[in-house]
């Protein structure tokens, strides 16, 4: 009998068989997945190892076209989600997947199928979205820089070891990644100093502890943060490590332009003043302003801007109602000691609001002064 499979160009087969129908391939498999458990925040790799004997006299290939395996992971109490099929090399007797982020904890069983069809088995597969296998970002300092700069990333850190070829075993996979959230753009956080060629400080005590990594490329801009722990995926950033920027994004880092010299330092208050910033990481669209006024662009390269100061503005603003605050000055000693002598000064507080403040507590006769 003739085999009516046929082999295109772009594929491979995995193994052979005379005459196998889909579904005898669908039913007769078995397998097994691992790991059980990983992150909330998803990027788990989930490997799939069939069963060797079931795969004997079964025939299954993977086209030029895409992959003809899907892995859907599903829960009673709600809709079903993809694991992403990775198509790199691994045992021919295998698949691997990655897991979406699910932002919380769930169980979810694992269930595989090869053109449209299940490939079902008596004993189902659990893979469970866990707080304890998420890595967790609780603070990064400093939180800004030029691009170029060493940050430090505290939190759940989880494990010590990077990139390690031992796959039983956590470790830190890859640089982290920085991606801005307004364009989509991505970067990278390279774990490793090219200069001594050795790994930045990485410090885990109880699985909490510090990495540090340092930027690469140019971009200018909030941006998040990311890492992910083989056997494990990738980290969820706690509510506290979330700071807002001006334009009033979320954003764990921020990278901006450094100035280095100006000249003139000093010019007309008439404006008209052409004043020459030297710096590094200036991009388009740039603005200048001295002193609160705008100076005009009239050139702009990655290291040097010029511009043309404006004449000030006439201020528009209308005068504020309602207080100001208070600022209380507390000296020690007796009453006749001299305001102006900064080293007797005790104690000082501002109070927004113009009350009475609770850590300033005044002794009889000591000196005080209030300031609104």
């Amino acid at each position: 009998m003739k085999n009516l499979w046929k082999r295109s160009p772009n594929s491979v087969v995995i193994c052979f068989s005379v005459l196998q129908l889909l579904p005898v391939i669908a039913y007769c498999l078995t397998y097994t997945a691992g790991p059980k458990e990983g992150s909330i925040s998803g990027g788990t790799l989930i490997t799939i190892s069939f069963n060797g004997s079931s795969m004997d006299d079964q025939c299954m290939e993977y086209s030029g076209n895409g992959p003809r395996f899907e892995i859907h992971m599903t829960n009673p109490q709600g809709p079903p989600i993809i694991c992403d099929l990775q198509l790199v090399y691994s045992p021919l007797s295998s698949i691997q997947c990655i897991t979406r982020p699910l932002g919380q904890e769930a169980s979810y069983q694992l269930e595989v199928f090869y053109d449209g069809q299940p490939i079902n088995q008596t004993t189902g597969i659990q893979f469970k979205f866990s707080e304890l296998a998420s890595p967790v970002i609780h603070e990064t300092s400093p939180s800004s820089g030029v691009p170029g700069s060493v940050i430090e990333i505290s939190g759940r850190i989880i494990t010590e070891n990077y990139e390690n070829y031992d796959f039983n075993i956590d470790f830190i996979e890859g640089p982290v990644i920085l991606k801005s959230d307004e364009d989509g753009w991505s970067s990278l956080c390279t774990l490793v100093d090219k200069v001594s060629e050795s790994i930045y400080p990485i410090h885990v005590k109880d699985e909490m502890g510090t990495l540090q990594c340092k930027t690469e490329g140019d971009y200018i801009g909030s941006q998040n943060i990311t890492f992910s722990i083989f056997n494990k995926g990738k980290a969820v950033v706690s509510k506290d490590a979330w700071r807002i920027s001006a334009k009033h994004q979320l954003f764990l880092y921020q990278t901006h332009p450094e100035i280095l010299y100006v000249n003139p330092v000093s010019g007309s208050t008439a404006g008209g003043t052409d004043i020459t910033i030297i710096g590094d990481f200036f991009m388009h669209p740039a603005k200048v302003s001295v002193a609160g006024n705008p100076c005009t662009v009239k050139y702009l390269s990655p290291r040097v801007i010029r511009c043309t100061t404006a004449p000030p503005r006439q201020s528009q603003t209308s005068p504020h109602p309602g207080n100001r605050g208070l600022v209380y000055e507390l000296w020690g000693g007796s009453q006749h000691v001299d305001m102006n002598d900064q080293p007797s000064l005790h104690q000082r507080a501002v109070v927004p609001n113009a009350s009475s403040p609770l850590d300033i507590l005044l002794a009889p006769e000591q000196p005080f002064r209030v300031d609104g």
